[in-house]
Parts: structure tokens; sequence; C-alpha cells
């Protein structure tokens, strides 16, 4: 299967968000607990002991086989590839067809195509209070560029065209599964379909292990290099004007300016000058607190996650037996 770089996450988040962290800044609300880990004072080794800081990529991409952090920009190029594609496939037939870009029907805001950039912090904080604009398209306002092509076609070219283009229909209406379609849009797009099973593959594989990473992520925040790094990362935030000795203090601090806001507003009526202002200042203490999340997060992001990667070996180990029986 395909491999790409993994993106490294930003300090504090963890293994129970990868998924459904793409556009929100969802964190593991962890405390750290003494009991995590063996007693160092017993025979057995702590985990501070046990773990490597010696892995450069993610071992649990390596187990399997894919990107964890593949994006949806990755699969919005794949699908433009795809349909590149489809245009030679069907011109080899002798039909013509314009590729659509389903992707620029709908365009966001510049600065909110990636919530991991500082630019969207500047813009956007973290996506809470302050929602990006995405213009998302109404089915109804779809646009595709091959219906003056059909509208030229007689009943039997058209019939001709569509069986060329996506196979025969079932009978009974139902969707085919991918290896049963065939069609140009089949033959071209396998590597969108591969992307979107392994999509599939990353929700079952941390829908298993859930509990067990929530506990390791409890281990991974517990361990002193952990606490010492983001030690650093408070002071840090500290100087620029933010006092958090944990990065989930940031989203307990900013539900509460929302908390004080949110009952003086009425479902569909414009909020009188003094909320909006409480809303605005919300806002900008959103997006101010996430620059500084950002500009002091560079500083320990390296090995922050060049521990995190010890710990995903860790967790492996562990659980090799678990992970064998299920192959």
């Amino acid at each position: 299967m395909p491999r790409t770089k993994q993106l490294p996450p930003k300090t504090g988040t963890g293994w129970a968000g990868v998924g459904v962290r793409m556009l929100s800044a969802l964190v593991v609300g962890c405390v750290l607990m003494a009991s995590c880990g063996s007693d160092p004072s017993g025979s057995e080794a702590s985990d501070s002991d046990r773990v490597s800081l010696s892995y450069a990529e993610s071992p649990i991409n390596d187990l399997l086989g894919i990107d964890i952090a593949l994006r949806v920009g990755d699969l919005v190029e794949l699908e433009r590839s795809a349909e590149q594609g489809v245009v030679e496939c069907m011109k080899a037939v002798g039909f013509g067809y314009v590729a659509v870009d389903f992707a620029s029907q709908f365009e966001p805001e510049a600065g909110a195509e990636d919530p991991e950039s500082r630019e969207y912090a500047e813009l956007n904080g973290y996506g809470i209070s302050i929602r990006p604009v995405i213009d998302l398209p109404k089915p109804e306002d779809f646009v595709d560029p091959n219906d003056d092509i059909r509208s030229q076609l007689s009943e039997a070219e058209l019939e001709a065209y569509s069986l060329a283009l996506n196979g025969p229909t079932p009978p009974d209406g139902e969707p085919l599964a991918p290896e049963d379609r065939s069609g140009c849009v089949a033959e071209e797009y396998d590597a969108v379909y591969a992307a979107r099973a392994e999509y599939s593959a990353v929700e079952e594989f941390f829908g298993e292990f859930g509990a067990e990473l929530a506990e390791l992520e409890q281990r991974f925040q517990s361990d002193p290099r952990f606490i010492e790094l983001e030690a650093e990362w408070s002071s840090c935030m500290a100087e620029q004007g933010f006092t958090v000795a944990f990065r989930e203090e940031i989203f307990v601090q900013l539900n509460l300016r929302m908390s004080e806001v949110a009952p003086l507003l009425v479902g569909g009526e414009e909020p009188p000058p003094e909320v909006e202002q409480m809303m605005d200042d919300v806002r900008d203490w959103e997006r101010q607190v996430a620059v500084a999340d950002w500009d002091c997060t560079q500083d320990v992001q390296d090995e922050m996650q060049t521990l995190r990667y010890g710990y995903e070996a860790l967790f492996l180990e562990e659980q090799q037996g678990r992970i064998d029986s299920g192959s």
C-alpha cells in the first residue's frame, strides 16, 4: 500500500483523536497520574526506562502500511488524477469526457485548507468559536460539465456512453462493491478506492484498540520527558501572556469564555452590539492563544513526536499477541 510521511500532531493531542481531528482541535483530556506505568522501585522497569527514542517514523504507520495522518488533500489529488484517466479511457472507446474537479465545487476561505498551519491559527484559532468559511454546494448546485455531451447523444448513444463510463447498472439498483464495478470510472478510480479503504482500516484499528490507546496516552503524558517538554511549552506560553500548565487548559478556558456568551444569544436573531462585542473578544482570544500555542509547539514538537513514536512501539510490543491473532 502507498505510504506517505506522517505530519506530527500538536503537543497534547493523542492516538485516540486520530481520524476525527482533521478540521478541529479535539484533544484527549488525560490526567497526569502517578499510577501510570510500573513502579520504579519494583523489579519491572518503568515506562520511561522501556521506551526507546530511536524511532524516526511511526511504528503504527509501519504496522498498518499506510499513513494514519492521510489528509483530505491527498484524496483530492488522487481524484483529480483519476478524472484525467477517465478522459483518456472514454476517448479510447470513442466518447468525449470532461474531467470533473469535485474539490473545486467548494472552496474554503484562505487559510482554512490546513488546520495545522500558522495561517489557520491566525484566521480561525482552533476552529471552535470561529468556524472556517467553506462554501459547501447543495446537490442541485453541482455542475457536471459532461451534461452538455450527454444532451447531444441519442438514446442509444446515451446508453452506450453510460455503459462505457460506469458499466452496467445492477438490476436491483443497489450500489456495487468497488471490486465488482466496471467501466472507465471503475478502472481509473482504483487508487481512490484503495485510499478510502485505508481510511476504513485506520478507523477499524483505532476502534478495536481505543481503550488501550487511551491508557497509552495517559502513560505517555506521565513520562518525565513529556512533563519536561510540556513545562518548556508552558513557560513559552507564559512569556506570550497565557498562563496554562497543560494544553487542555486552553480549551477549558475557551469553553468558559464561550459559556458566558451562549445564554445571551437568541436563535434566529441578531445579537445586540454588546453581545457581538463579547463574541468578538472570545474569537480574538482564541486566535491569539492558538497562534501562541503554534509558536511554542515548534520548539518541542520534534522531541515530543520522537517520544510518541517510542510509546507506539511499546504499545505494539505489548499488544503483539492480540495483533497477530487478528491478522
